[in-house]
């Protein structure tokens, strides 16, 4: 289980979407990343859609109740595990008592935090994601408070190569494709 002291700017709960009721008007919602949330899940043992905290901006900052291994992927944060600087897209386990605090993302925008494992959330018509705007599903509907405390499904305290469960990733410039839209015209040469 852990405790929620701070939640950052918005930390919600997240996985792959709800998929198949759009035509009753529900949204899928899941995450923002999902190439992120299946990085940090990996890096964890769970499957890759598993529920897991998606962090918005500013990260959360949590109390270990109990142990378990997590990962934070996804944006790159400034993370601390009891005031220790620990790597993104890497593994750890914690120990009851720890303190992980997951400060200002530095490059990127949402993260995840995962636990091996998985939260113990039900799930609403087949996700653990929160609908924001509905206040359905996750925890309570809602983005997470002070004091809310998750527990885990199934906490994991060892994972076969544990100090080398970690993600890299390539340094690489991308280019990003523009259309234009009916609106380009509103825009001067050097704005577009």
């Amino acid at each position: 289980m852990i405790t929620v002291l701070h939640p950052g700017m918005l930390t919600t709960v997240q996985d792959c979407g709800r998929t198949g009721y759009q035509r009753f008007g529900v949204p899928v919602c899941g995450a923002m990343d999902g190439f992120s949330l299946s990085v940090g899940n990996l890096l964890v043992g769970n499957d890759m859609g598993e529920g897991a905290l998606e962090m918005t901006g500013i990260g959360a900052n949590v109390h270990f109740d109990s142990a378990n291994i997590f990962a934070i992927a996804g944006a790159k944060f400034d993370a601390k595990l009891n005031g220790t600087p620990i790597e993104c897209n890497h593994a750890y386990l914690a120990h009851s008592g720890d303190l992980l605090e997951c400060g200002a993302a530095i490059e990127g925008f949402r993260g995840y935090l995962c636990f091996a494992g998985g939260l113990d959330i039900p799930k609403v018509m087949e996700s653990q994601s929160t609908c924001l705007s509905a206040h359905f599903g996750g925890f309570q509907g809602r983005k997470l408070q002070i004091n809310d405390q998750l527990g885990f499904r199934d906490p994991q305290y060892w994972l076969k190569g544990l100090p080398e469960r970690k993600a890299a990733f390539p340094a690489a410039d991308y280019a990003i494709r523009v259309v234009l839209g009916p609106q380009d015209d509103s825009f001067s040469e050097e704005g577009l």
